[in-house]
């Protein structure tokens, strides 16, 4: 008694199917495990948040020195003080960008992860 198949699935997936061994060399043009190439623009991004994050605590730490270093009554406002200033208000947004962009890359990368073939 002969077995058929019903033809409208793959027959793969019917009972009673004998796999044929495969006879044909596998395609040596496709990359075998390969890892695609990461976006340059990634890698980009990552260097600018960690530059972020570095040149706002350094930022955060050298204006709080100078504020040890010069007198209170130093005549008013120089430009060291004015750069001083800047540092302190630049610092914590600095910092919370980079830390921001990191997470935001940290999500975007384990969003597109796919399991290994």
């Amino acid at each position: 008694m002969a077995e058929s198949f019903d033809p409208r699935f793959d027959a793969r997936f019917q009972p009673g199917y004998q796999q044929e061994p495969e006879t044909r060399a596998p395609d040596s043009s496709a990359p075998v495990g390969a890892v695609p190439e990461p976006n340059p623009f990634e890698r980009t991004l990552w260097v600018i948040a960690a530059v972020l994050v570095i040149g706002g605590v350094a930022a955060a730490f050298w204006a709080n020195g100078l504020n040890y270093s010069q007198s209170a009554i130093d005549g008013g406002w120089t430009w060291p003080r004015i750069i001083q200033n800047s540092g302190w208000a630049l610092s914590g947004p600095m910092v919370t960008i980079g830390l921001a962009t990191g997470v935001g890359l940290l999500f975007r990368r384990a969003i597109t992860w796919s399991p290994p073939e």
